[in-house]
């Protein structure tokens, strides 16, 4: 069934996620296990567009979806034509926080969260995913039994609709090596979130953050 075969979702009352530059993140109004992202302006529907072609590639991969939410497709929508997603929640079924939040309130500091960084970096390594937006907004702690995740709630493929997304999807040497870069400019941008905070690394007496 295509978007222009079902009744319009009512986004009217939907209690919002999240808000990013280009688009609104809204708790799906029929089933709160699922959100709704739709564009802000028209001209910001190109995000939500490569969302969908880069999931589409991942899903004709196999590729796991460890540490991603599943896209399920197009709906439109009172706000416009939407797309909806797996909406991430704790394994009590309470709201995943941010990573910054555990970043600014201490339950993390650099030494507890790179092992969970690493693991979300050595996953997206590992299937040739193709990181574009390194925004600490795009990272949510995900509390199971015993244990934590980060999730990558946004940023994939692109942030253009190029010959360049189309390339990097399709050669897997090329989506790690931006992926790397991107990585970099991460933890760089950790670094400077943990100093304009005045936050303590945690690290041993004597090291430094690099």
């Amino acid at each position: 069934m295509t978007s222009s075969d079902q009744a319009i979702l009512n986004l009217d009352q939907a209690l919002p996620l999240g808000e990013g530059f280009h688009r609104i993140c809204y708790v799906h109004p029929g089933d709160d296990g699922l959100c709704v992202k739709v564009p802000k302006e028209a001209k910001d529907e190109v995000d939500n567009e490569i969302d969908f072609i880069y999931s589409k590639h991942l899903e004709k991969r196999d590729v796991p979806l460890t540490f991603l939410p599943r896209c399920h497709g197009w709906v439109e929508t009172s706000r416009g034509r939407g797309l909806i997603f797996q909406r991430i929640r704790n394994a009590d079924g309470s709201e995943c926080e941010p990573f910054r939040s555990y970043l600014l309130d201490g339950r993390l500091n650099l030494v507890k969260a790179m092992p969970l960084l690493n693991e979300l970096r050595d996953y997206l390594l590992e299937h040739s995913i193709l990181l574009a937006d390194v925004g600490l907004t795009n990272l949510l702690v995900q509390e199971l039994r015993g244990r934590r995740v980060i999730y990558l709630i946004d940023g994939l493929g692109s942030r253009k609709l190029h010959f360049k997304f189309t390339l990097r999807r399709m050669v897997p040497f090329l989506s790690r090596s931006r992926t790397k870069q991107k990585w970099r400019i991460l933890l760089r941008g950790i670094g400077h979130f943990m100093k304009d905070n005045d936050l303590s690394p945690g690290l041993p007496k004597g090291q430094v953050w690099s």
